[in-house]
């Protein structure tokens, strides 16, 4: 039996007086009596047995809860008892058809209602009474725990462990006729089941500790909430319910040790009001988060209370704040800490919209912007004017990490002529910016007021009827900034442009380790464009600029439909082997006076920018495209004049004009390196077509042997070609300059040749052999001849070629491994059927024809030797010969038939013996 604390204390002093009594007999040399030892035992079990919990059940229909008669510890209804009534650590369990009582402060561990069809457990109107909980309550199907009573009465239940209902809980008779729920304790909660719920103040107070959670699993359970209060602990929302949390609060405030986190379903916060207080943290990790009333006037305001810094964290799902985030009053040098992974933040969606900053982090220390997923989306421009900000991170003494996630300027509802603002930062990176919404609608977005400063973003996206302006969003300061580019807005292109680009007096700067590219419909045009990425940019649209094209690093890679063209006003630096246009570029010259345009061109591995100094007759603008050929000049139709004894077979540069009649002169300036095998400068020249058949000498002056340039002589006519020419008996090999490659049948075998009349350090050849002409195996290597002059002879015998059409291919390999192909060459390979006579001589009228090709489509007669054609029959077997039946009359010991298959092109014919 369980006796009280105070019948405990009573015998255990009886206990101590008898064990004192027994010790003085001790003293006085008696033995010590085993009734002593019995009673330490005794006492023992006193304080163990208070410690031990008991079950108790229902006895007594109408009893109150501190009468034993109302318990039973055996069974409902029995009349057994071997304790009191249910205490601290026990548990009370309330059958059905029972109705109990709670007349007194009391406390259990855990309390079950029902057995799944009725049971009631209620507060006594005679006073307020507390009930303390240290584990769960359970209210079965059926049971209903309530006060229900019109007496006025605030009772108080604490509870450390879960709530489940599957029946009724009514703590709210009417006004002043409460009972109050708090969560409690060093444990976390949860509620949970599909009962009904009317509740007044439900308080969530965990120890003073955020550690400890209470998760509601159970959606009636939010809904019959009046008052939430929030102290301590982490508030989970994890049901798909919609839990509007104290919606006619004028503030609702995110208390400085609290937490709320929604998984799933949708929270509103202050639903009725302008402002939810943060204090404390909101994490939005799946569900769906409502700010404040649809009007926006205010929204999301940080306020730091205490130690903790207000902290907002979105991984999944959507938070929607109808006016802005941004700070609270007298918080504006307080710290904020962001992190967004994933999932959606709409701000100013409100139908009024907010006067202050719509996403803002104030830039001092311990605020924290960390985003690498997800999406933030401004939907409207703040009300106040181009003064306020709209966006802004902590750039300066915050810390800013952006790795990913997007900020969009607009949507599907922004209204028309909206103007969006952002605070620029020179030393941190902000996310992707995407400038968007309906297509019908006119958005801009610029630099925030009077600013001038330069930025960094991961990329940049403008849509369709959309404008992003380099120039601060009032008045005409910030047109030189700088704006970095450092990743790419769909994994391939860092800017992207559907609509319009204001680049005013700005320089654009692709700068990252990853490859980047310049995409979308709209032809952009760049004021200065410079090239940093060593893994390289791309254009994917076609792009002009209008002052400078900065090449620093990387290689910026065009085509003929993706083009560069730098206008009239545009210059170029002249690159380095480490950044040059990989592709066709063009300069613009609209001017009489004389030009000079640098090309900064390269192709592959090879840089070899060119210079045009060019003078026109006008003004008008003429364009000239120049690109970089790594292939043989000497493969272009132009034969040699007599002061030109050969020009380059590594390489060329393409240039091509504009149709304006106005062109005067001009001199080229060309780049060469070692694989150009420029050996003797003093006799190097420019080469040039002249638009029909032949090359021209330009002369020109170079500076070095091996790597430098050479400046032409001025010409009077433009074409197309440009190489370097060595002159007769100039010192400069060009280098391998292949002079003929055939490949044709000898006999069965195919007879390859080549000859050279240059080679410059030659390792040797590979003849390769294709029969598409796609794919080539190397079938022979020869050695070449190093470093010569003269004519070189070359031949490999093929002695096991294709059958029908083949090609045959050379590539050259110097001694530092670089290598070149050449022009292939085919030949064809005609096969002739052939087959075989069985049995030969034979006594039977049954011949059979094997051939080594398909006689399918091969007609067969037989004939004697006089010419004439014995009648026969055929078969085609499966295992494709051909089973012949001559006519026996015709058979005679002796004599001779000649049987011949034609396919049309080419006749066998066979002889066959009789015997």
């Amino acid at each position: 039996m369980k006796k009280s604390i105070l019948q405990i204390m009573v015998d255990y002093l009886s206990n101590l007086t008898q064990i004192k009594k027994y010790r003085k007999s001790d003293e006085q040399g008696h033995s010590p009596s085993n009734r002593m030892m019995s009673i330490i035992v005794s006492l023992l079990f006193l304080v163990s047995a208070s410690s031990q919990a008991a079950t108790y059940y229902s006895r007594t229909n109408g009893g109150n809860w501190n009468v034993n008669t109302t318990w039973s510890t055996v069974a409902y209804g029995n009349a057994t008892n071997t304790g009191t009534f249910p205490q601290a650590g026990d548990v009370a369990n309330i059958g059905d058809g029972y109705t109990l009582y709670i007349n007194a402060a009391i406390s259990c561990a855990t309390i079950n209602i029902g057995q799944g069809v009725s049971g009631v457990l209620e507060f006594k109107s005679t006073s307020n009474y507390t009930l303390n909980i240290s584990g769960n309550i359970t209210v079965n199907t059926g049971a209903k725990f309530w006060y229900n009573s019109a007496v006025v009465r605030t009772h108080q239940i604490n509870l450390a462990g879960n709530f489940t209902n599957f029946g009724t809980v009514d703590f709210y008779a009417g006004v002043g006729m409460i009972t109050n729920l708090t969560f409690n304790g060093t444990t976390n909660s949860t509620v949970t089941g599909t009962g009904t719920w009317d509740l007044s103040n439900v308080t969530l107070n965990k120890n003073t500790s955020t550690a400890y959670s209470l998760t509601v699993s159970a959606p009636n359970f939010e809904t019959g909430i009046r008052t939430f209060i929030g102290t301590f602990g982490t508030y989970i929302h994890n049901n798909v319910g919609t839990y509007s949390i104290n919606p006619t609060a004028a503030t609702f405030t995110i208390g400085p040790n609290m937490i709320y986190k929604v998984p799933l379903g949708t929270m509103w916060f202050a639903s009725a009001a302008d402002n939810v207080m943060l204090q404390g943290s909101l994490y939005v990790n799946g569900g769906r988060v409502y700010i404040g009333t649809t009007a926006g006037l205010q929204g999301l305001r940080f306020d730091q209370n205490g130690v903790p810094v207000p902290y907002l964290e979105v991984t999944s799902g959507t938070l929607q704040v109808y006016g802005g985030i941004t700070y609270g009053p007298a918080s504006s040098a307080e710290p904020f800490s962001f992190k967004q992974t994933g999932g959606n933040i709409i701000v100013n969606s409100g139908t009024t919209g907010s006067n202050r900053q719509l996403f803002y982090l104030n830039d001092v220390a311990g605020s924290i912007f960390d985003m690498s997923g997800g999406t933030i989306t401004l939907q409207n421009p703040n009300i106040a004017g181009t003064s306020t900000i709209d966006f802004s991170v902590c750039g300066t003494n915050g810390t800013v990490n952006s790795t990913g996630g997007l900020i969009t300027f607009g949507n599907s509802s922004t209204t028309a002529g909206a103007s969006f603002n952002f605070r620029p930062y020179p030393n941190v990176t902000m996310p992707n910016f995407k400038v968007t919404g309906s297509a019908a609608t006119a958005i801009t977005v610029a630099p925030s007021f009077g600013s001038s400063v330069n930025f960094k973003l991961l990329s940049l996206y403008i849509d369709v009827n959309k404008t992003f302006d380099i120039r601060s969003i009032a008045g005409a300061v910030g047109d030189s900034k700088t704006m970095t580019l450092l990743g790419t807005a769909n994994g391939v292109d860092a800017f992207y442009n559907d609509g319009t680009f204001q680049p005013r007096l700005g320089n654009v700067t692709f700068n990252t380790t990853g490859a980047q590219g310049i995409g979308g419909a709209s032809i952009t045009t760049f004021y200065t464009l410079s090239i940093n990425n060593s893994s390289n940019i791309t254009l994917n649209k076609a792009a002009n600029v209008s002052n400078l094209l900065n090449m620093v690093n990387g290689k910026l890679i065009t085509t003929n439909t993706n083009i560069l063209t730098c206008t009239s006003t545009a210059s170029a630096t002249l690159g380095s082997n480490t950044s040059y246009v990989d592709g066709p570029m063009v300069h613009t010259v609209a001017s009489a006076s004389l030009q000079t345009k640098t090309y900064p061109i390269g192709k592959g591995v090879a840089f070899r920018p060119v210079v045009l100094t060019v003078t026109h007759s006008n003004a008008t603008s003429v364009t000239y495209r120049a690109e970089v050929n790594n292939s043989p000049a000497t493969a272009l139709p132009f034969s040699n004049p007599p002061t030109i004894s050969n020009v380059s077979a590594v390489r060329y540069v393409r240039f091509i004009r504009s149709a304006v009649g106005n062109f005067t002169s001009a001199r080229l300036q060309m780049y060469y390196d070692t694989d150009d095998v420029v050996g003797d400068k003093s006799t190097l020249l420019v080469a040039h077509d002249d638009g029909v058949s032949q090359w021209q000498n330009f002369g020109g002056t170079a500076t070095a042997n091996w790597t430098g340039n050479i400046i032409s002589g001025l010409f009077t006519n433009f074409h197309n070609y440009f190489a370097l020419g060595n002159p007769p008996g100039g010192g400069n090999a060009l280098p391998i300059s292949l002079a003929s490659f055939t490949a044709a049948f000898e006999g069965r075998n195919v007879n390859v040749k080549w000859s050279t009349q240059t080679e410059i350090n030659n390792d040797y050849f590979t003849v390769e052999r294709s029969a598409d002409n796609i794919n080539y195996t190397a079938i022979a290597q020869v050695d070449g001849s190093g470093n010569t002059t003269i004519t070189k002879n070359y031949n490999y015998i093929d002695q096991q070629p294709l059958k029908g059409i083949s090609y045959y291919r050379l590539k050259q390999t110097d001694f530092d491994g670089k290598y070149e192909y050449f022009r292939a060459v085919d030949v064809q390979n005609k096969v002739k059927p052939t087959f075989t006579l069985f049995p030969n001589p034979s006594s039977s009228n049954i011949i059979h024809l094997t051939g080594e090709t398909d006689l399918s489509n091969s007609r067969i007669t037989v004939e004697d030797i006089t010419g004439r054609i014995i009648p026969s029959s055929f078969r085609y077997t499966e295992n494709g010969s051909i089973e012949i039946h001559i006519e026996e009359y015709y058979l005679k010991p002796g004599s001779v038939f000649f049987i011949t298959a034609t396919d049309g092109v080419n006749s066998v014919k066979e002889k066959l013996l009789i015997n």
